[in-house]
């Protein structure tokens, strides 16, 4: 694929099908702004619609694997492997015009659930446990967010409460193939007042490290830009042992 071509959504999902229906779609925005006074036809066939859900799907579990892998290696490394994994839900309650109460559910998440779920099954499965009676009948909650935890079980000398991973939702991702589209990134970059909405086309997959105070934030980074993990500690997660996965 030319370099041009290998946009950060590209260079994330590495899905071939995925990858040639955003080039599509970008050398269709091309010609109609070439020749905006011309008809232009959008054309899809079944089959490569198909191919595209199912490489996306793909795309997002195997980026999940390897996240909650970086996060188990990370918190082995930062509290010594004192910690405990919880399953953290937002959800909200049915109400008038989609305004209705929201809340948070949370729940310890063993490794067996954690590889053999994906995080939308994570947080769909604590949802259907709970239903509201509204008049005659029985609503269930909305999924908002939901995202893994990993919480310190004793004080550590980074000061580091708890590390999260978060994965985009599937309208976010699909938002970021828009943005790729139409260049939103480099417009966020380039204008100085569209900064603020930089926090909207950040990456598919990230992990957060919560302290306590901006000195504990400045020792963390460091520390986190010379981490190295040892053959070991990379074959304990089926991590196979590279260069890159150092």
């Amino acid at each position: 694929t030319d370099g041009e071509w290998q946009t950060p959504l590209w260079m994330v999902s590495q899905e071939p099908d995925l990858n040639n229906l955003v080039k599509y779609l970008q050398n269709k925005k091309e010609e109609i702004l070439e020749t905006p006074d011309s008809s232009h036809l959008v054309q899809f066939s079944r089959a490569e619609i198909d191919a595209a859900r199912t490489a996306f799907s793909r795309m997002v579990r195997r980026g999940e694997m390897r996240l909650h892998r970086l996060c188990e290696l990370t918190g082995d490394a930062i509290f010594d492997k004192s910690y405990a994994r919880q399953s953290v839900v937002i959800g909200q309650r049915p109400g008038s015009n989609g305004q209705g109460q929201r809340f948070q559910l949370v729940q310890p998440l063993s490794g067996d659930d954690l590889y053999a779920l994906t995080d939308l099954d994570l947080g769909s499965r604590q949802l259907e446990r709970f239903k509201w009676q509204q008049s005659n009948s029985w609503t269930r909650a909305a999924l908002v967010a939901n995202f893994v935890e990993y919480e310190a079980l004793a004080v550590n000398k980074w000061g580091v409460f708890k590390c999260i991973s978060r994965i985009k939702a599937e309208e976010e991702i699909w938002n970021k193939v828009v943005d790729e589209i139409f260049e939103i990134d480099s417009i966020v970059k380039r204008e100085k007042e569209l900064r603020h909405l930089s926090r909207f086309v950040k990456d598919v997959f990230g992990m957060k490290v919560v302290v306590g105070d901006d000195e504990q934030a400045r020792r963390m980074q460091k520390h986190l830009e010379e981490l190295e993990f040892s053959d070991d500690d990379l074959l304990s997660k089926g991590v196979p042992v590279l260069n890159e996965t150092k």
